[in-house]
């Protein structure tokens, strides 16, 4: 027989396992980064001196993904028809609120515009750039505290089960937003409480319920993804 006790090897395995496990109690596995889509495209009649492109930002151009599953029983589309219509009801008032300025006041439409009332020194305004049955999408204009664009989108997983994101690719206005949004971490924080309860809206205005977590994800894009209005 050999020798008493535990196995050297078996002592290793275990201790191994006790290391994983302390490992993802202290740092617990994230969720892996996917990469971001291209950006939606702007129609050519759109496009004008108002608008706040990524090529006229300052410091990183970041992409960034808010994204929540819930159950449902309303299908992806009439989910969607219900976002759009509901948009002022669906961002936190006391961080940013949406007054359309311009467009029909019962449907969305390309072109039409918002004003946003943000909390702090800047308000923005924002052209609708894309309108599908699952998506829609905004320009930032000149005045916006950022340079990009966002997508709002909703895709069905299973039957009773949607998946709703936002997506923006955009850079700060200018130096001083940057240091504020970025550097000083301040603009980001209320930016992500907004759209976190955005998200939380759209599940109750869907009478759905929530699954897991919002999944915040950032990432630092490349330069050739930033779009110019010139050439």
């Amino acid at each position: 027989m050999s020798g008493a006790g535990t196995p050297a090897s078996a002592r290793i395995g275990w201790l191994a396992r006790v290391r994983g496990l302390l490992k993802q109690f202290f740092n617990p596995a994230r969720e892996p980064v996917q990469a971001l889509p291209s950006a939606p495209e702007i129609p050519s009649n759109l496009i004008d001196p108002q608008v706040q492109l990524e090529g006229e930002g300052f410091g990183k151009l970041l992409g960034r993904r808010y994204e929540i599953v819930f159950n449902t029983k309303l299908p992806a589309t009439a989910l969607m028809s219900k976002v759009m219509q509901n948009l002022d009801q669906l961002s936190p008032e006391e961080l940013a609120s949406f007054e359309k300025t311009q467009g029909s006041s019962w449907k969305l439409g390309l072109g039409d515009e918002f004003e946003i009332v943000i909390l702090g020194p800047w308000n923005g305004r924002v052209r609708v750039i894309e309108v599908a049955e699952d998506a829609f999408s905004f320009v930032t204009l000149q005045g916006h505290p950022e340079a990009g664009r966002i997508r709002f989108a909703v895709q069905s997983v299973k039957p009773g089960l949607l998946r709703f994101n936002i997506t923006s690719w955009a850079r700060s206005r200018d130096g001083l937003v940057d240091l504020t949004y970025d550097k000083l971490n301040l603009g980001k924080s209320l930016q992500t409480t907004a759209w976190r309860t955005f998200l939380e809206r759209v599940v109750e205005l869907g009478d759905g319920r929530q699954l897991g977590e919002i999944i915040v994800q950032e990432q630092q894009l490349e330069e050739n993804d930033i779009q110019r209005k010139d050439p």
